[in-house]
């Protein structure tokens, strides 16, 4: 298997923004997103309102050469009253589907899991 890299994405650096944008909208327009494109104010304002959410935070998964990206997760720091404790909500995860069955998903959230921790 090739090796998945996870990167933390910066939501201020334009780039990684419309990388970040790019795979959300896959995501959308996935039958398990909801089937419909993302909407223009979403494409254009999605990075830099994530950067004004306080401890929200994105990885995106690449395979093999490190450049290609395969997987996208968000994420947004909770808190669970039940346990007096924060948690973290996975609000977004989604694998472009020729990389699926691949443990992209998997190396995600162990990803998030060293970061809850």
């Amino acid at each position: 298997m090739n090796k998945i890299v996870c990167r933390s994405v910066n939501y201020a650096d334009r780039v990684q923004g419309q990388l970040l944008v790019r795979l959300l909208d896959g995501y959308a327009k996935d039958p398990m997103g909801g089937g419909s494109p993302l909407s223009e104010e979403v494409n254009e304002h999605l990075p830099s309102r994530l950067a004004n959410v306080p401890h929200a935070f994105s990885y995106i998964a690449y395979s093999g050469d490190e450049e290609t990206p395969a997987g996208l997760i968000n994420c947004l720091e909770g808190f669970s009253s039940f346990a007096a404790q924060p948690l973290i909500n996975i609000h977004d995860c989604y694998v472009v589907p020729e990389f699926r069955g691949k443990g992209i998903s998997q190396a995600m959230l162990e990803r998030v899991e060293e970061e809850a921790k």
